[in-house]
């Protein structure tokens, strides 16, 4: 278990110029959970969203790295296995998968990593194989994916960026839409057609950096700034917590 002390002294470590940028931007959206994979070292995740979701890393995920540039530092992903298991069965009971958005900052660990033929994930949240929140890459796409009940609606992005980059999926069911945020711009590019997530949401896997808690379609790079809300974020707010 983390301690409070612990935590306090993670939040400690970010710069003045963190606590008024993209750090504190992201505070004040008011997110779920916020794991900002800001610590030198070490086994623990910590959350700073206040409720206390907090994780481990495993298999070689190296926090403390450079970060995306606002002060504060980042972990590093090996594309091997390495990841942050943050699930709990409290962070399950709190999420509403209905209305909701993910934050990831991502950075891969080269050029090649595009045209490598894996699946890697940023973060991926599951329920089985019919309901699944994730941000992952394809080939050289980049997928914010939402699968309810079975029914697989993503939006994708090209790119062949080795700089750091945001991707932020929104996620609207009463409203019929998922949408894409790159660096905090609106790609354009919505899904519909949303299926309805098991009610109450049956969650066994949070993990950032792989597809599941063995490790599975790792990510090659470095991760940041992953943040999950309850509700569908609005453009303001994308640009907000997307951009430096």
């Amino acid at each position: 278990m983390v301690s409070a002390l612990g935590l306090r002294r993670a939040r400690s470590l970010f710069s003045q110029a963190g606590r008024r940028s993209l750090y504190a931007r992201i505070l004040r959206s008011a997110p779920l959970a916020y794991w900002p994979l800001n610590e030198p070292g070490g086994a623990a995740c910590l959350d700073h969203g206040g409720r206390g979701f907090h994780g481990a890393y495993a298999g070689g995920a190296a926090p403390g790295q450079a970060g995306v540039g606002d002060g504060l530092s980042a972990a590093f992903f090996d594309g091997s296995g390495a990841r942050a298991n943050v699930y709990a069965d409290a962070l399950r009971d709190a999420w509403t998968p209905a209305s909701t958005s993910l934050l990831c900052w991502c950075r891969v660990s080269g050029a090649g990593v595009w045209g490598d033929g894996q699946y890697r994930h940023a973060f991926r949240l599951s329920g089985g194989s019919s309901d699944i929140l994730t941000h992952y890459k394809r080939l050289g796409a980049l997928r914010g994916s939402y699968t309810a009940g079975g029914t697989l609606r993503y939006v994708s992005y090209t790119t062949s960026s080795t700089a750091w980059f945001s991707i932020l999926l929104t996620v609207d069911k009463a409203g019929d839409a998922c949408k894409l945020y790159i660096n905090g711009a609106y790609t354009g590019a919505a899904a519909a057609g949303l299926g309805a997530w098991k009610a109450p949401p049956v969650c066994d896997n949070a993990v950032i950096g792989a597809y599941d808690a063995s490790g599975g379609q790792p990510w090659s790079g470095w991760l940041a700034h992953v943040a999950l809300w309850n509700r569908a974020l609005t453009a303001v707010e994308a640009a907000q917590v997307g951009r430096l």
